[in-house]
């Protein structure tokens, strides 16, 4: 993460620790800037999120939490071990003549499929698509092992699950999340090309 992120984080760990307010309060002012240093170094290899799970995870042992110069560290010790709870869970990747082979070929064995959002479905039925404020996607949890892992994780677990009838998947096969807009938008043109209909029958998506 960032170092704005780090403050970020720093923000709500204060707030759940205001002792760690009151504890670098002790020290001159460089050398509370030399501690949150040393803090940052020691977290900015971890995602903003972890360390917002793992301060509230944390302050969920009560008394058991350690003095807050080790706070740095415990909350790495609860990232690496949500890491290898999760890496426990998850298959591992079997290649033949070098290319990967998968258990899901919607989700590629990531857990979540890209579908165009209802908005749009809608729009393109009622011949509106491409209006201002009609094209969105959204993401929801495959329907496969690899989504149930995910809505397990405790990331997904308000997200409905992928159901063809329901959700219309953007392109023709696995989407991931690292598709750009305007490849939506290309998607979206040839779509209108084919009639207002056309989407909602193509992909089953029944709103």
């Amino acid at each position: 993460m960032t170092r704005d992120q780090f403050d970020d984080w720093l923000d709500k760990h204060v707030a759940h620790f205001p002792g760690v307010s009151t504890w670098l309060g002790k020290f001159a002012q460089p050398q509370s800037d030399a501690v949150l240093a040393v803090w940052f170094e020691h977290l900015k290899a971890c995602e903003l999120a972890d360390c917002l799970e793992a301060t509230t995870a944390l302050f969920d042992q009560a008394g058991r939490a350690p003095h807050y110069e080790r706070h740095p560290q415990a909350i790495r010790g609860i990232i690496r071990e949500k890491d290898a709870a999760r890496a426990r869970e998850e298959p591992p990747r079997r290649f033949v003549d070098g290319e990967q082979l998968f258990e899901c070929l919607l989700c590629h064995d990531d857990g979540w499929v890209r579908c165009w959002h209802p908005k749009t479905v809608a729009a393109a039925a009622d011949g509106t698509l491409g209006d201002p404020f009609t094209v969105y996607t959204c993401v929801v949890p495959c329907s496969c092992q690899a989504g149930e892992r995910f809505i397990r994780s405790g990331h997904a677990t308000y997200l409905p699950r992928y159901n063809p009838e329901r959700w219309a998947l953007v392109g023709d096969g696995p989407c991931p999340l690292s598709q750009t807009r305007d490849e939506c938008w290309a998607l979206i043109e040839a779509l209108r090309e084919k009639g207002p209909a056309q989407p909602a029958e193509k992909q089953g998506a029944m709103f």
